[in-house]
């Protein structure tokens, strides 16, 4: 029985697996919870950039979608504007309401007819093209002027946005006629 008893205790006393005792899955005592802390900073780094884009990406598509929306209505209230108004005027109150709801400020609009000389008599003349453009110039979202090198305060980083749209007079519509060597209307 002396052999038995000693086995036993012998199997009891040793060690298993790695040096040191202890199950191998383990993990040493000071590495508990820095797999969340890694997780933290990870989500942190990749985060803060991703959410930057999206901020940078939503003003850009919000100034293309004003930009465009603009310039339609604008040359759409320029080639519609009635005797006795200010087509001009009219254009560039069409295109600042749409910029305002976007949250743009007034952008002044630049309209030019073909041909040129469709647009000299207040009214445009029936047949008359005419083409409205539009530039935005849109912030990127959070850039600290620390950006501009010195350039002073109002420094801000931007990014152009141009649309432009083309619009035709209506050929029955009541307005000044161009001479027949020019008039697209016949």
């Amino acid at each position: 029985m002396r052999g038995r008893a000693r086995t036993r205790t012998r199997t009891r006393t040793r060690t298993r697996g790695r040096a040191g005792g202890g199950s191998p899955l383990m993990r040493a005592r000071g590495e508990e919870g820095s797999a969340l802390v890694e997780f933290s900073y990870l989500a942190i780094l990749l985060m803060v950039p991703l959410v930057y884009l999206v901020l940078t990406l939503s003003a850009l598509q919000r100034s293309a979608y004003a930009t465009t929306a603009a310039v339609r209505e604008a040359a759409r209230a320029f080639v519609t504007a009635p005797a006795g108004s200010d087509p001009l005027a009219r254009a560039q109150a069409a295109a600042d309401l749409v910029l305002a709801d976007q949250g743009i400020g007034a952008v002044p609009v630049v309209i030019s007819c073909l041909p040129a000389a469709g647009c000299t008599g207040g009214l445009p003349a029936a047949g008359t093209l005419v083409r409205v453009s539009l530039d935005v110039a849109v912030a990127l979202p959070g850039l600290p002027a620390l950006f501009c090198h010195g350039a002073g305060a109002g420094c801000r980083l931007t990014i152009p946005v141009t649309a432009a749209h083309v619009e035709r007079v209506d050929c029955f519509a009541d307005r000044p006629r161009l001479p027949a060597a020019v008039d697209p209307c016949g």
